[in-house]
């Protein structure tokens, strides 16, 4: 008889012998960390399934060893013989991205893995739960199963990976712990598969692999392929519904900083962290952290010492809180690393050597959460004052002492990043009138600032026309320090190589737009969760589309770059390390990229994204008028609606159909959800009728889906007297039949007029 224990989500006592939030991290670590398999603590096990978030493990049979119990807690076990990972992701948007991960195909409704090792870490509870409290058979112990835990400890550590002995830690200290488990998955041909179960997370349900097969014998980062709810909460909502979970353990009130650089950039810091529990008596805390930066000591606010554990070159860092009633906290977080580097020039860029610094990453410089959440900031800065550097948010003052020079900025309104620019920087103002934004660009000499103040302040009055006034009363740009541009609070930093191209093109100019931007979408109307993220970029993005042709002067650079993208998102990839699979879906956020495909996340967030906002304008625009009224009214009343506000795609999806006054589900699945890029095979016939008109038949069939997209195509018609007429083709099944009578023969018979649909199109 086979005996099934279903594990659920249960309420666990805590026994009178655990560890307190006293204990120090750090040999609680070395200890998990050198537990060792017993040769006293296997037992043979058969027929036993475990399910958690809807996945099953199944153990058909073979030896169940333990690790050698910290505190008194196991935590870990090692598995030989023959098992079944079953996988069974709840949504068809994550079958989809599993099958593009790992090119499996379902077998009656489900994947599986068959292994014969397995690495199980989890939180103590699952041995009573499997009968297997009190194991205590005598079985030596086999090379096998050593080398299968040495693996796996590489991966549970990884310098790259969130480390999974931290989240045993936080179980094994908490006063309510919760079911936790991870496990590493292997089989004879050496494949491998990672499962993840934790209630801590947004996400509770996680699926990873090794990057790249071929790399596994020395790589050790693991690449996140499915991320999802348990599978209970599928029964009562939709996927994109469950994207208002707000799952955050604490919230981050304040982060007041006090940032010191040295000469070459060497940097030391403060960072006092007011934050709210949102259950009482917590433990620890899980924070992150720039990997070149070391925390030298965390202080309660008190003064008393709290325990810290941090890896060499990993961001993850875990803070022991201190014994407290109340559920609001601070914290003093000192650290110090090399977070900042000289720009070192190349070729015709050398004579920039030394003009600015470039940082390690631009928002891991003070202590935040992995899933980030909007906090309100104080930094105070203190570097060489023969430079200058410029912050996001309000500059509230600067004075100088001795050598260095100080300049305090604040953030008062909660804001998801900060960041700074340090160089030796000139600045330049432009202001187009007295009712508009000053602009100040800080420039290392050899660009062309006042260009860029323009192009700045020109995006600025475009947007102020169609979305609403500017929300910042001045706005600092920066070249550098890094080659990618980012928006923050009252400054945006761009690219320092553009400065110097020298010459007028719609990259540039949608770079900087999209930047822009920003201050309406992203800092303006913000996103729920990073499934939602697309929002803000797709529709930054595609405001800097809009302007492309405003300072163009014409419509060519926006239906050139919308053609180029159409290209990237339909057409195979190529890369370095061979062709990567299909486009994600955009509901994937960050996950569409992965080692072998590296820019989907651009292609899919960005490029799709925006050209699905294009889809919708093609759609409301009228065709015999070319009156946009329609499109520009949504976006303006999106805008003014919702500022400040934290949205989802779901609420995007309500408010475009406010104007289109239709069910536009249908809409999103294909293109936000979907992954499937139809192609249009169109034909065309013209006939005279024994009427003197002309009839035109067009046929249009829908290939490379594995349903019908509703699509609304649009074409054009040019007669020889220089007319032309336009008309959408509605389009539902995989073959569509269209007739229409004309009094004049057309010259020309053009499809997918505008770009006006994200398709591959055959004539």
């Amino acid at each position: 008889m086979r005996l099934y224990l279903c594990i659920v989500i249960l309420t666990f006592s805590f026994n009178p012998d655990q560890l307190i939030a006293g204990t120090d991290l750090v040999s609680v670590y070395d200890s998990l960390r050198t537990s060792k398999l017993e040769e006293n603590k296997a037992a043979p096990i058969s027929d036993v399934l475990i399910m958690r978030g809807g996945q099953e493990i199944y153990f058909a049979n073979g030896t169940f060893r333990l690790l050698t119990p910290v505190h008194g807690k196991v935590f870990g076990a090692v598995f030989t013989g023959q098992g079944t990972f079953t996988i069974l992701p709840p949504s068809s948007t994550e079958r989809s991205e599993f099958e593009r991960q790992f090119e499996w195909r379902l077998t009656d409704g489900k994947y599986f893995f068959k292994f014969d090792r397995a690495v199980l870490w989890f939180q103590d509870t699952l041995l009573g739960e499997m009968g297997l409290r009190n194991i205590s058979g005598q079985k030596e112990i086999e090379r096998i199963e050593n080398e299968t835990l040495d693996r796996s400890f590489k991966y549970i550590s990884d310098k790259y990976n969130e480390n999974v002995l931290h989240h045993i830690i936080t179980e094994l200290l908490e006063e309510n712990p919760k079911p936790y488990l991870f496990t590493h998955f292997s089989s004879s041909d050496k494949k491998e598969i990672f499962f993840s179960y934790d209630l801590r997370r947004f996400e509770e349900v996680n699926i990873f692999k090794p990057p790249l097969e071929a790399l596994t014998g020395s790589l050790f980062a693991l690449q996140l392929v499915n991320s999802f709810h348990t599978f209970g909460e599928y029964q009562n909502f939709k996927e994109y519904e469950l994207a208002q979970e707000d799952k955050r353990e604490f919230d981050l009130i304040k982060n007041d900083v006090e940032l010191s650089i040295e000469k070459g950039g060497q940097t030391s810091a403060r960072a006092i962290l007011n934050f709210h529990s949102m259950e009482k008596n917590r433990k620890t805390m899980s924070l992150i952290l720039d990997s070149k930066l070391i925390i030298d000591s965390v202080l309660d606010s008190d003064g008393q010492k709290l325990s810290v554990h941090q890896l060499d070159e990993n961001i993850f860092r875990l803070i022991g809180l201190p014994e407290q009633d109340s559920t609001d906290y601070t914290i003093n977080i000192y650290y110090h690393g090399d977070l900042l580097q000289p720009f070192r020039g190349f070729g015709r860029f050398s004579k920039l050597t030394g003009s600015f610094y470039m940082l390690s990453t631009s928002t891991l410089w003070y202590p935040n959460q992995l899933l980030s959440d909007e906090t309100l900031f104080d930094v105070t800065y203190r570097y060489p004052k023969n430079m200058c550097l410029v912050g996001a948010g309000r500059k509230e003052s600067e004075s100088e002492e001795r050598d260095l020079r100080i300049t305090r900025y604040t953030i008062t309104v909660p804001t998801l990043i900060n960041s700074f620019s340090l160089g030796f920087y000139e600045e330049t103002k432009f202001q187009l009138s007295d009712k508009e934004p000053m602009i100040s660009v800080f420039d290392v000499g050899g660009g062309e600032p006042q260009r860029v103040a323009e192009d700045v302040s020109n995006a600025i009055r475009l947007f102020s026309h169609l979305f609403g006034g500017c929300p910042y009363p001045d706005l600092r740009v920066t070249a550098g320090p890094s080659v990618h541009g980012q928006a923050f609070q009252d400054f945006i930093h761009l690219p320092w190589f553009e400065e110097y191209v020298g010459k007028q093109s719609a990259v540039i100019e949608i770079t900087r737009a999209h930047e822009v931007a920003h201050a309406w979408w992203g800092h303006g109307v913000k996103s729920k969760s990073y499934h939602d993220y697309w929002l803000s970029e797709a529709l930054a993005h595609y405001s800097a589309l809009m302007y492309a042709p405003f300072v163009l002067k014409n419509d060519k650079a926006l239906f050139d770059k919308l053609g180029e993208w159409r290209e990237n998102i339909a057409n195979l990839r190529e890369y370095a390390l061979g062709s990567g699979p299909k486009l994600g879906s955009i509901w994937l956020g960050y996950r569409a990229a992965s080692i072998k495909t590296p820019n989907d996340y651009t292609i899919s967030t960005y490029m799709k994204g925006a050209l699905a906002i294009h889809m919708l304008r093609m759609m409301l625009v009228d065709l015999s008028s070319m009156n946009e009224d329609v499109f520009k009214s949504m976006l303006k009343d999106f805008y003014q609606s919702n500022i400040g506000k934290e949205l989802t795609t779901n609420d995007f999806r309500k408010f475009v159909e406010k104007y289109f006054k239709a069910d536009m589900q249908w809409f999103f699945d294909q293109w936000v959800y979907g992954t499937e890029i139809p192609t249009l095979k169109c034909t065309k016939t013209i006939n005279k009728s024994p009427n003197g008109k002309y009839v035109l038949t067009i046929s249009v069939e829908q290939k490379d889906v594995t349903n019908p997209f509703i699509v609304y195509l649009p074409f054009e018609l040019k007669y020889d007297n220089g007319q032309t007429a336009r008309a959408r083709l509605f389009i539902n099944k995989m073959m569509n039949n269209f007739t229409y009578e004309l009094d004049l023969e057309p010259d020309e018979v053009t499809f997918n007029i505008m770009e006006s649909v994200l398709c591959s199109l055959e004539e």
